[in-house]
C-alpha cells in the first residue's frame, strides 16, 4: 500500500472515488428498467390512440377544407337569394310609392273639390237662399 501523505495514494482515491460513482450510476440504470414500464405495443397502441398520424391529419385537412367549400357555396347561394329578393322588393316598393303618389293626387283633387263645394255653400248662404233639409 502506499503512503498515504503521497500523490499516489490520492490518485488511488480518485480512482476509487471514481469507480464507486460508476457502480452507482450503473445500479441506477438497473434499477430504472426494472420498473414498471408499459411493454412496447402497450406505448405504440397509446401513441397511436393519442395521436393523429399524416395520414389522419390529411383526411381531417380535406374534410375541413370540403366544409369551408360548402360553407362557401352556401353563403354564395344565400347572397344570391338575398339579392333576388332585394330586387323584388325594390320593384314592389317603387309601385307602393306610385299608389300613393296616385292617392295624393286624388286627395289633392278631392280637398279642392270639398273647397269648391264649401265656396259655393257659403256664397249660397249669403244670398239668402233656403235650406232644404230641416226647418228650424
Amino acid at each position: 500500500m502506499p503512503d498515504p501523505h503521497s500523490y499516489q495514494a490520492v490518485g488511488w482515491i480518485l480512482v476509487a472515488l471514481a469507480a464507486l460513482c460508476a457502480g452507482v450510476n450503473q445500479i441506477h440504470s438497473f434499477l430504472d428498467r426494472m420498473k414498471d414500464k408499459p411493454a412496447p405495443a402497450d406505448v405504440k397502441q397509446h401513441a397511436t390512440d393519442t395521436f393523429a398520424t399524416k395520414d389522419q391529419l390529411e383526411k381531417v385537412e380535406e374534410l375541413f377544407q370540403e366544409v369551408i367549400r360548402d360553407g362557401d357555396e352556401r353563403r354564395r347561394a344565400i347572397y344570391a337569394k338575398m339579392e333576388a329578393h332585394k330586387e323584388q322588393l325594390s320593384h314592389e316598393l317603387h309601385a307602393v310609392s306610385n299608389k300613393l303618389a296616385a292617392v295624393d293626387t286624388m286627395n289633392t283633387a278631392l280637398v279642392q273639390r270639398l273647397s269648391s263645394i264649401e265656396g259655393k255653400l257659403d256664397r249660397a248662404i249669403e244670398r239668402g237662399a233656403p235650406h232644404r233639409g230641416r226647418h228650424d
